[in-house]
């Protein structure tokens, strides 16, 4: 079941996919897609956070801690160079813990996104679609 989770997401790490794996073991095939699609659409590459923190030598620092949702990090490392460049060159060495991070935080998101999906869809089918059929089969 769990196999095709390599082909779904696109440049998935070693340590994000033994994550995916062990976090979707004991989902159904209909939710594990479902998981997919969401998970794909909220999760940041490590090459997009790699890109973002190098515009920190240029002047931009910050702008990755931004985009993983470390909004009072950016602002201390947009007003502070990147501390110096320091903080800057610690992330750009870092960049894929801080994409795990971030994905592994919105892989939870994610599951319970889905469980509302499922859960309107169940309730949407139990009060118009089912009823429907009734009346049109007498």
């Amino acid at each position: 079941m769990n196999t095709n989770l390599i082909t779904l997401i696109p440049s998935v790490e070693a340590d994000e996919l033994a994550y995916l794996k062990a976090f979707t073991k004991n989902l159904e095939e209909d939710k594990l897609h479902l998981f997919i699609s969401l998970y794909n659409n909220k999760r940041k590459k490590t090459e997009t956070i790699l890109l973002c923190c190098l515009l920190g030598f240029v002047g931009f620092a910050g702008i990755h801690r931004f985009v993983v949702g470390h909004i009072g990090m950016g602002i201390l490392y947009f007003f502070t160079g990147g501390l110096c460049l320091i903080g800057t060159i610690v992330d750009v060495i870092n960049h894929k813990n801080l994409a795990f991070e971030y994905n592994e935080k919105n892989g939870d998101r994610s599951n319970d996104d889905g469980k509302r999906i499922l859960m309107f869809r169940n309730f949407y089918c139990n009060i118009y679609v089912y009823p429907l059929f009734f009346i049109i089969a007498f």
